[in-house]
């Protein structure tokens, strides 16, 4: 009885789970209906956009430019907001309605017309007059047909007249002048149609921006430096991209209106500095509408360079040059480098010029013009003789007048030394035991007239030649110096290989040579055969913020680029030699620089026409002697009297000024400081 009442009880139990599961299946379909409906009448239109979809277009907006500043940090390179006035062109925006805005634009701001050209003015002409009524009026129906509707255009800007120029009157002009860049984007990409407006302009925009459709007004800067012209040249200046250089832009993603660094720094190092723009990406439809709200990219500021360049450094020597050339008369130019040897790093480069009566910069000149180097070179010389075994430390040679065939005499200034070892010709400034030298490289004994090679004549002389560029090379002349800069002189090689020449080449009356060059050789011979790379950038940074300095994101160590083939006490002879020449009883440059740890070499080379009296005066050197710190080399082209020791002076008030610089002054040692001792070690 019980058994059969639970059977009874479980079989009603079934229709009851049947009914509950068929009501949440009704729910379910209930819900899934509702929202069907709900997509298709309130949201099918917005899914309609998404669907017809083609293509998403970014619309860029630029972000400052990094700073530059020198190893101290003080800012040389700063951005000076300023307000421009964009323009970001809608799609499939009309001709009329973008006249509509600019005539409205033209009654705020005041717009430059000479970028106008006279396709401009007929593009204008043919949008403010009406295409439809000029082609009417000026191309007849025969015209049409044969040109089609694709030619159309084309024949009605043939058909525009000068006459019908005529008509535009001058506002109307700078209608036209606005318009042309309202037309000249890309569709959803921001124009510039006038930079750095008034506050007046700008107030007048923003009251009228809801009447102004696309137009705006962006934060942007402009390059400003602190320092005026002190090392600009240097730093170089940025603009408009230029022509030649479009598809190289448009391959690494920049817009054509962009603003690049179109020389010095600002080119060298443009990937750094341009920073990424904040990026507008929109969805579009086939018909190039806009569908959604732009989704925003984040730009980041261009990346800060900090310089090897110490301005205060940089400062006095450019006064330095500027003072010594006003007292020298015949003295129109003069030029300085001053580096760290050990890592390369420059810490001034600076050039000074009289051109139509002023005094102007000439920075660049230190790196893009060559010299004719004089003596200065000597120690090179030294060095490529006992590179190629056709010398001997402590070898003597009798320093007397050389006459050649032809005759051509070599004699030292001042006349014979007498005999002198590679220290003492250093002292003195041999020629003649630089001849030698040259001479010896090409095989030819001058005291037997024989030749001692297998080469002789012409082959001989280019031999020798060859020798001492490729000798020269290793120290930087002739050659690059790596420095960071989208360009640098390496000189102008002399020709007419003869026996007479080959000498010249030893005392530096054959091949020119750059300020740069010449300080990078210094470097080296005070480096002990180290040849560093120059370089003019030190680190790379993150934007700092007015509270903390920037992020390292790069620091430029020093590279070596090769080491001298010498041995070291060949450079410990070399040093010794320059040590005399400003330490020295009979030392070129010993009454300049007396109190000073300077070692170095004069230098004083023969140019332009024969009788003409001018000479390039030179100076190479380096401080402290013991422990170099800096190495510097003076030029002063094209002077007429021996220019009372200006190339002497100037380096005499570089090393000054940098030891004063220094928060511990340097002492000099005067013990042994007159050694006359040039037996070899």
């Amino acid at each position: 009885m019980d058994k059969e009442r639970e059977k009874k009880k479980k079989k009603n139990q079934v229709p009851l789970r049947m009914n509950i599961l068929f009501l949440i299946v009704f729910l379910l379909f209930s819900a899934l209906v509702l929202r069907l409906g709900m997509l298709q009448i309130v949201e099918g239109e917005k899914f309609i956009r998404y669907a017809e979809a083609t293509e998403n277009v970014v619309a860029k907006t630029n972000t400052p430019r990094g700073v530059i500043k020198d190893k101290k940090g003080n800012i040389i390179v700063d951005n000076d907001p300023v307000y421009n006035l964009v323009y970001t062109r809608q799609p499939n925006i009309s001709g009329e309605s973008l006249l509509q805005t600019a005539k409205l634009l033209a009654q705020i701001i005041d717009k430059e017309t000479d970028k106008v050209t006279e396709r401009d003015k007929k593009d204008y002409y043919i949008v403010s007059r009406g295409q439809k009524e000029l082609i009417e009026k000026k191309i007849s129906k025969k015209e049409r047909k044969e040109v089609g509707e694709d030619g159309l255009y084309k024949l009605l800007l043939n058909k525009i007249t000068e006459k019908d120029l005529a008509e535009i009157s001058k506002e109307e002009m700078e209608v036209a002048a606005i318009w042309r860049e309202m037309n000249t984007g890309y569709s959803l990409s921001e124009q510039v149609i006038k930079e750095d407006i008034t506050k007046e302009e700008f107030a007048v925009v923003n009251e009228h921006l809801a009447q102004l459709q696309g137009v705006d007004v962006q934060v942007a800067g402009h390059r400003l430096y602190p320092y005026g012209d002190t090392l600009k040249a240097l730093l170089g200046g940025t603009g408009k991209i230029p022509k030649e250089k479009r598809d190289y832009y448009a391959a690494r993603g920049y817009d054509l209106n962009d603003e690049v660094g179109t020389s010095g720094i600002e080119l060298q190092y443009e990937d750094v500095l341009s920073g990424i723009k904040e990026k507008k990406k929109y969805l579009t439809s086939r018909t190039g509408s806009v569908i959604n709200d732009p989704e925003i990219i984040p730009g980041q500021s261009g990346k800060e360079l900090v310089l090897t360049v110490d301005m205060d450094l940089q400062k006095k020597v450019e006064k330095i040059l500027e003072s010594e050339i006003r007292k020298v008369g015949s003295a129109r130019s003069a030029y300085a480098v001053v580096v760290n040897p050990k890592t390369g790093e420059i810490l001034s480069l600076a050039g000074k010029a009289v051109k139509d009566g002023k005094m102007q910069d000439d920075l660049s000149s230190t790196y893009l013009q060559s010299f004719m180097p004089g003596s200065s070179i000597k120690g090179a010389t030294v060095l490529a003789g006992f590179m190629h075994g056709v010398t001997k430390p402590g070898e003597y040679i009798y320093d007397r007048p050389l006459k050649f065939k032809g005759g051509t005499r070599i004699s030292s200034v001042g006349g014979a030394k007498g005999p002198v070892n590679e220290i003492s010709a250093l002292e003195v400034s041999s020629n003649i035991y630089m001849s030698y030298v040259g001479m010896r490289l090409a095989g030819y004994g001058f005291d037997c007239s024989c030749w001692t090679g297998d080469k002789k004549g012409e082959e001989a002389f280019n031999d020798a030649i060859q020798k001492f560029r490729e000798s020269f090379h290793q120290f930087g002349l002739g050659v690059e110096t790596g420095i960071d800069l989208p360009h640098e002189e390496t000189g102008f090689k002399g020709k007419n290989p003869q026996l007479g020449n080959v000498a010249y080449y030893g005392f530096g009356q054959y091949d020119t040579f750059t300020p740069l060059q010449l300080a990078q050789y210094v470097s080296t011979v005070a480096n002990d055969g180290k040849r560093m790379k120059l370089h003019l950038v030190k680190e790379v940074r993150e934007a700092s913020t007015d509270s903390e300095i920037g992020k390292l994101v790069k620091r430029f160590e020093p590279e070596l680029l090769n080491h001298v083939n010498a041995k070291q006490n060949h450079f410990d002879r070399v040093q010794q030699g320059m040590y005399r020449v400003t330490k020295g009883s009979r030392g070129t440059a010993r009454s300049f620089y007396k109190g000073l740890p300077v070692a170095g070499k004069t230098g004083t080379a023969e140019v332009g026409k024969k009788g003409s009296g001018l000479e390039n005066l030179m100076f190479v050197g380096y401080a402290p002697y013991d422990d170099p710190e800096i190495a510097f080399s003076v030029v002063v082209p094209n002077v007429r009297g021996k220019g009372n020791g200006i190339n002497n002076k100037i380096g005499q008030a570089i090393a000054k000024a940098y030891f004063d610089m220094k928060d511990k002054p340097y002492t000099l040692n005067t013990n042994g400081d007159e050694s006359e001792s040039d037996s070899e070690s």
